[in-house]
């Protein structure tokens, strides 16, 4: 079977948005031919921050939330190649982690298996079908 090879070299990219902060943190070097053929699908994770401060950024209690959701979440999505964290967006109160997957389903089951606090992560979830990784590859373009 292939596997998809996650590179772990990161770059962020600072600018603004509707003239609030924006900060795009992205992957670079992902495979995108491997990437097209072995993990087509793309989610969206949101999270909208409850205590968003300094235009639209997190407070830092809200950002240590944010930190400990992807610590649980990114080792439990990429242990096997199954899906990998391509782009997290943060602005306008709210961050975005950008993810491709192989199945969707196998993908719903580890993020339900990830260890919550007391009450639920507050996330909305959404899924395209982006076989072409045009939106990593506008990122990697637009940002670098």
């Amino acid at each position: 079977m292939d596997v998809f090879v996650i590179n772990d070299v990161w770059t962020l990219s600072k600018g603004t948005h509707d003239g609030l902060p924006l900060l795009v943190r992205f992957r670079q070097g992902l495979d995108i031919d491997s990437g097209r053929r072995l993990i087509p699908h793309q989610l969206k994770i949101t999270w909208g921050f409850e205590d968003a401060v300094d235009q639209g950024l997190p407070s830092e209690a809200e950002e240590r939330s944010l930190e400990d959701f992807e610590n649980h979440l990114i080792p439990e999505l990429e242990r096997d190649s199954q899906s990998a964290l391509a782009v997290v967006i943060t602005n306008n109160g709210r961050r975005s982690w950008y993810i491709y997957t192989n199945d969707v389903e196998e993908f719903s089951r580890r993020l339900h298996a990830i260890p919550q606090k007391e009450d639920p992560y507050p996330i909305d979830i959404a899924l395209t079908r982006n076989e072409a990784w045009q939106f990593y590859t506008d990122i990697v373009k637009n940002c670098s």
